[in-house]
């Protein structure tokens, strides 16, 4: 794959950076690697001790921030420190770093994570733990390191290469070329789909602004566990790998014909805790034909009760034909058994009704 290169504007807010998505990725990237100091001194000091030091301290004690993977940051704490310019802080790092040496005889961080600390050492721990909630209840030490970063925000922008996203137990990629199936065939694979679901009755809706459309599915009865979803990621119910009994999953990639008009496939469940899980398919945007199946975990403005949606698009109705789209709906929607309704949401217009 060719590389992609990024340029950002450095922002005012150093959040609002940090959470784009290439850049997180890019970040974990030159942590795993020790290539920190790749970042501008600013952002550098910024994400060190604004986010990793102060996120972990005050979660666990620096016990918790060296055996963790923010351990990765600890060759650049001192610097860091040094740069924001806080006397204490720099105290504090300074003797975080010859304590370890004292008690571990190692600076080489894979050693330090893995290492079973002693009771000497986590009693010194505990020691600056104390010295830090004290500065950072005078100080807010996150604060002080994000008005560094202000008062230096770098001119240039951040130039950096696209990185793709690591598999892990929430992310894995497969390859299926999409352009092997028609929309009415991609149609009728998201009907089948809903129809593994037996129990649940689901309202279809097209959903439409602008020259753009989306078909959604949704229920508010029923939470799905996308956790087990994903995990069952290559068995036959849910696997993209083309083995046998799986090409409706395939060929709900098939939107994508016609142009580039697929963008992803959402799965969501709300629980009772106001949480919403998120599965995604997406297009990885690395490897021809690669797509990325993840999911993830947020916080949700309504009121806590069991619901699901599985919603394909967004898609651009010059690029498909949608009334052959809305037969191949009410179609499937007869022969499944657990569709209550499909209608089109900008006009109210009902295409189908369960008698």
């Amino acid at each position: 794959m060719k590389s992609k290169i990024r340029k950002l504007k450095f922002l005012k807010d150093p959040d609002s950076l940090l959470c784009k998505p290439d850049v997180e990725t890019y970040i974990w990237h030159i942590e795993s690697t020790g290539e920190l100091d790749k970042l501008p001194l600013p952002l550098l000091c910024y994400y060190v001790v604004g986010c990793r030091l102060t996120d972990e301290v005050n979660n666990g004690g620096f016990a918790q921030y060296i055996s963790n993977s923010s351990v990765a940051t600890l060759p650049f704490l001192e610097s860091c420190a040094k740069a924001i310019g806080n006397t204490e802080l720099v105290a504090i790092t300074t003797e975080l770093l010859a304590t370890i040496t004292t008690h571990l005889g190692t600076d080489d961080i894979h050693v330090i994570k893995d290492a079973d600390y002693s009771d000497e050492l986590n009693a010194s721990l505990s020691a600056l733990d104390d010295r830090f909630y004290e500065l950072d209840k005078k100080v807010d030490v996150s604060y002080l390191a994000r008005k560094y970063y202000q008062a230096n925000i770098p001119q240039e922008k951040l130039v950096f290469e696209l990185v793709k996203p690591p598999e892990n137990e929430r992310r894995r990629y497969f390859v299926c070329d999409a352009k092997q199936y028609t929309n009415e065939e991609a149609t009728e694979a998201f009907m089948e789909f809903l129809a593994e679901f037996k129990d649940v009755e689901f309202l279809i809706s097209i959903e439409r602004w602008g020259d753009a459309f989306r078909i959604s599915a949704s229920q508010s009865t029923y939470a799905f566990d996308l956790a087990e979803i994903f995990a069952n990621f290559d068995n036959k119910h849910y696997s993209f790998s083309g083995a046998e009994g799986v090409h409706d999953r395939l060929r709900m990639l098939g939107f994508k014909l016609g142009g580039g008009i697929f963008k992803e496939i959402h799965i969501d469940s709300q629980c009772e805790e106001r949480w919403i899980w998120r599965l995604t398919i997406a297009e990885s945007g690395f490897d021809k034909n690669e797509y990325e199946i993840s999911y993830c975990r947020f916080c949700s403005c309504n009121s806590g009760r069991q619901a699901s949606r599985i919603s394909v698009g967004d898609f651009s109705f010059d690029k498909v034909d949608l009334d052959s789209i809305e037969k191949v709906l009410v179609k499937c929607a007869k022969e499944h058994g657990n569709i209550t309704r499909i209608y089109s949401q900008s006009d109210f217009e009902v295409l189908f009704d369960e008698e």
